[in-house]
């Protein structure tokens, strides 16, 4: 049970911080972590904030850990907090965008690093160079630590990206580029909330505020209030002028002024929630409307998704039209079907979701279709790990031409090809004069043959075929994670291949399953399906390599005589920085991602944490280490 919870927490994570969906609602999100509380109260999952960014940006350790409030949905959660101990408070707004952690050394910007999953951030410096309100220098010696939200304007968004869900995602995504030619970052500002300086004894939140705004930091509007009648009257405030404001905010932070009563109230979940602060929610904007229609895509995988069609609902600030679905069982679950009433929200504030069905009228849930809509091949339920059926359906048709299509675009976007967005594709890959059909068509494109595309009620045209082609170009060279985990095999994405180490394609392709199943997080029904399908992309493997130059990495080999060779660690609750992952092969380590006989140690935040590895490494012997162990361990 509590592993179930745990992937189902990790897959919602994944979608929602990295891909801006939500697999659930914020109020199942929450009943599944209050299951997780009541099973295990110590399990280092609850303490976790974010997700691992898929990226190529360097990583860094955070200064501060970068947790996340404990959170009031309802007036009585809060004045339940409130009332344990009184007093004055400074309230805040909750903005929705991304966490970072801002360091200054002697006056000067040193680093900016998005919150990642709380402990290890990704230095995204570069973008934020050119974040306009961000202050390149302050007037302070020795180190400085701010920590800011970074976000769009709202209208900002409306002007420069229309037609795409919310400025959260756009912005998220925008801090997190590789390369920012288009110079987008310029859209992105900050709001600060918070300030460590070794030499600065604050006593109160209202005097953190002071300092950031005296070193020139816009700041999250801030207020206080002493008493319940004033919290409630601000609370209306916030309530009403919501809608109005020209940045999207999800509640209020709560905190006591005292930073001394904050000290005194402590921390739970292992140190990455304060006591002394509260993030109290807004209700999620909810409405109702009537299906009007289903509208059913294919997925790179082959996944039959379905996109319910609404009529136009104002919710929370936008228009909702119509809500992606990731597989007919949940249009099951509700028993939704065409012409009923049902209540939509933004899950979160944020993501479309429907909730129920309100009035029924219609005859049974819209029917889940048999054959595939393109290619009319027999649909199938997707094969789980354990070999039990999941709730997606595929079409098992690798030559399907929707499939096709999805590959291309899957390909697209995981190596980073600009400018060849859903219109562009639709006109490379549309009717029987298509002239791109599969991955390696893109690379004989030429730009007479882009600029006459027709693109809404023009052409491409010259220059933006130019920048297509230049983005293509520049993934004529690519390492092999990149390569393989672009095709959209089967558990195959580029970390699952960086991990599994094979430094060619051929490797790939000559794996045998045997092999594969004793790769860490593996095992034997993984490594099957994993097999099966990079043999059905074994020809489009081949094809690729003719367009394509992979680089040729080298094996690490251990040296026999490094001062810790043999050494395996394994992490839990945290984990080592790219650097601190350098240092550990040059003294010999080396790193597994689970634990199992034979490993020397388990890492972990510190010796009194407890998790699923912590019982496993026990019950093997396995010594127990805390970080600052680990730290001293990997020192020449």
């Amino acid at each position: 049970m509590i592993n179930q919870i745990i992937n189902a927490l990790d897959k919602a994570d994944n979608a929602y911080y990295n891909s801006g969906k939500a697999l659930m609602s914020d109020a199942d999100y929450d009943k599944l972590k209050e299951k997780l509380l009541k099973l295990s109260p110590g399990h280092p999952r609850l303490s976790k904030v974010g997700s691992k960014v898929e990226t190529h940006r360097s990583e860094v350790k955070l200064l501060m850990h970068m947790g996340s409030q404990n959170k009031a949905s309802t007036d009585e959660e809060f004045f339940t907090w409130y009332n344990k101990i009184g007093g004055t408070v400074s309230i805040s707004d909750k903005q929705d965008g991304s966490s970072m952690e801002i360091v200054y050394e002697n006056g000067k910007l040193n680093r900016v690093s998005s919150r990642g999953d709380g402990t290890v951030g990704l230095d995204i410096t570069q973008n934020a160079m050119l974040w306009s309100n961000l202050p390149k220098t302050v007037d302070v010696d020795g180190q400085l630590i701010v920590r800011a939200e970074a976000y769009m304007k709202i209208s900002v968004w409306k002007a420069n990206f229309p037609g795409t869900d919310n400025p959260r995602n756009i912005a998220n995504g925008i801090v997190s580029r590789k390369t920012d030619n288009e110079k987008d970052n310029r859209l992105i500002i900050i709001a600060a909330f918070d300030i460590v300086h070794p030499t600065d004894e604050y006593i109160s939140q209202f005097e953190k505020y002071y300092a950031l705004r005296k070193l020139g930091f816009d700041v999250v509007r801030n207020f206080t209030a002493s008493t319940v009648d004033g919290i409630k009257k601000i609370r209306e405030q916030y309530v009403e002028e919501r809608s109005n404001l020209n940045f999207e905010i999800d509640g209020m932070v709560v905190a006591y002024n005292d930073l001394a009563m904050q000290e005194k109230l402590g921390y739970s979940d292992n140190g990455t929630r304060p006591n002394g602060q509260i993030a109290w929610k807004f209700e999620t904007a909810k409405g109702k409307t009537i299906v009007k229609g289903m509208t059913i895509t294919m997925g790179s995988t082959g996944a039959i998704i379905p996109t319910i069609e609404l009529e136009p609902i104002f919710v929370g600030g936008i228009t909702i039209s119509n809500v992606l679905q990731n597989n007919f069982d949940y249009i099951k679950d509700l028993d939704l079907n065409i012409g009923d009433e049902i209540e939509v929200e933004r899950a979160g504030d944020v993501i479309p979701h429907v909730n129920k069905v309100i009035t029924k009228h219609s005859i049974g849930p819209y029917p889940c279709p048999t054959h595939c809509f393109i290619c009319n091949s027999p649909l199938e339920k997707v094969k789980l790990v354990d070999g039990e059926e999941g709730r997606a359906i595929i079409c098992v048709n690798i030559a399907c031409p929707g499939r096709k299509v999805e590959l291309i675009r899957n390909w697209i976007k995981k190596t980073g090809i600009k400018y060849a967005g859903d219109e562009v594709l639709t006109a490379l890959t549309n009717g029987n004069n298509a002239i791109v059909n599969r991955i390696s068509d893109l690379y004989n494109l030429t730009i007479d043959q882009l600029k006459d595309l027709n693109i809404g009620n023009g052409v491409l045209g010259k220059s933006n075929a130019t920048k297509i082609i230049m983005e293509i170009e520049k993934t004529r060279i690519m390492d092999i994670d990149l390569f393989i985990g672009s095709l959209g095999i089967k558990f195959l994405g580029r970390t699952m291949a960086k991990h599994i180490g094979y430094s060619t394609a051929q490797e790939f392709i000559d794996a045998n399953v045997d092999d594969l199943a004793t790769k860490d997080n593996m095992g034997a029904n993984k490594a099957r399906d994993m097999k099966d399908s990079i043999n059905k992309f074994k020809n489009i493997i081949i094809e690729l390599q003719t367009y394509v130059k992979i680089n040729q990495v080298q094996k690490k080999v251990i040296d026999p005589n490094a001062k810790h060779a043999g050494v395996s660690l394994c992490f839990t609750g945290t984990r080592p920085t790219d650097a601190e992952r350098d240092q550990m092969e040059k003294v010999g380590i080396i790193e597994k991602s689970g634990v199992s006989k034979g490993l020397t140690y388990l890492v972990q935040k510190s010796k009194d944490s407890t998790s699923g590895k912590t019982d496993k490494a026990l019950s093997y012997g396995t010594k127990i280490i805390d970080y600052s162990e680990f730290q001293n361990m990997i020192k020449d």
